[in-house]
């Protein structure tokens, strides 16, 4: 029997949100430590970020540490197009102004690519390094397209303990970052 991916995600995002303030504010000290001395990202020159929705991971503290660190962001930039997203140059000056899913973005920046990583977000994630997002596509579309190691940023209790379906369009992550620690697949 094939396991269903919105009822998946349905739950893990239930999952998630039903985490305390408390928490969440300790799980997301700890993941920010991770992601700072996690090689792949402290090495890293250009990041692809995002910003915190529905109950993601917050990276904020993250994004002020890789900014004094001279570290060239980018943050997802949806066009009025269905399905396309880019990163855009994201700087602690930028003007940000929320797209069609009331999600910030950069107004006016320009697109920038050849990130050494991208933080990608996700709902759900396996043993396997597969990903469940959010069910847009966004991200499946623009990681089939690089060669930027893919890192997922998740809570411990967004693993599934069972395997995730993979689609043809899914693309496995190369680690992901909890609470817990950095795990490589």
């Amino acid at each position: 029997m094939k396991t269903d991916r919105p009822a998946l995600r349905k739950n893990f995002r239930k999952t998630r949100s039903a985490l305390s303030s408390q928490s969440r504010e300790r799980f997301e000290r700890a993941i920010v430590q991770h992601l700072s001395s996690f090689v792949a990202v402290s090495n890293a020159a250009a990041v692809a970020v995002y910003l915190a929705a529905d109950g993601e991971v917050d990276l904020a503290a993250w994004v002020q540490h890789a900014w004094q660190r001279g570290k060239t962001l980018g943050l997802p930039c949806i066009d009025d197009s269905p399905g396309e997203m880019q990163f855009c140059d994201y700087r602690a000056s930028s003007e940000l102004s929320p797209n069609r899913f009331r999600i910030m973005q950069p107004n006016n920046a320009k697109p920038l690519d050849n990130f050494d990583c991208v933080l990608a977000p996700l709902v759900a994630f396996d043993d396997h390094g597969t990903r469940l997002g959010m069910g847009g596509g966004y991200y499946d579309r623009y990681l089939a397209a690089t060669d930027s190691a893919i890192i997922g940023v998740a809570f411990s209790c967004q693993k599934s303990h069972v395997p995730i379906p993979r689609e043809d369009w899914d693309v496995p992550l190369d680690a992901i970052v909890t609470e817990l620690g950095v795990v490589e697949f």
